[in-house]
């Protein structure tokens, strides 16, 4: 499992919240590790927040198999809608963030849509910045603002 210190932590999680923050159709982000254990999210800390973790990262790792099995690339992303009542379909985007980790968005899709696509971009590799022990520039200029 990957240990984050302190720091680190801090740098990931204000990455998260400074996102969710300027996106309003962001309703959670979670940071975990390919184990299923969530690193941090702005998701209330939840049991149904650590079962999202656990079937995001299954569902990343069942695609990264199904790539390689058919010799079709690398998985990038996998994206999901989910309907929790009649009128509320949110949308699910899972991406890795380096070999050990994975960024899931849960979000309303709007018209701001690749605005949130390139900033989840941002975050990710921002997010595996810090996996790799440096300390990068907060990205303060989000494409969703």
């Amino acid at each position: 499992m990957m240990l984050l210190d302190q720091q680190q932590m801090a740098l990931a999680t204000q990455c998260l919240w400074s996102l969710q923050e300027t996106a309003p159709e962001i309703e959670g982000l979670l940071f975990t590790h390919v184990d299923g254990l969530t690193v941090t999210t702005t998701l209330p800390g939840s049991e149904k927040t650590e079962r999202l973790a656990a079937v995001s990262t299954a569902l990343f790792l069942l695609s990264e198999q199904a790539s390689e099995t058919w010799r079709s690339g690398q998985a990038l992303e996998v994206q999901m809608k989910l309907r929790r009542a009649p009128d509320d379909l949110s949308h699910l985007t899972i991406r890795p963030v380096g070999p050990r980790a994975i960024l899931v968005a849960l979000y309303q899709h709007t018209s701001r849509y690749n605005r949130i696509k390139a900033d989840l971009n941002l975050a990710s590799t921002y997010l595996l910045a810090i996996l790799a022990g440096d300390s990068p520039p907060h990205p303060v200029n989000w494409h969703s603002r």
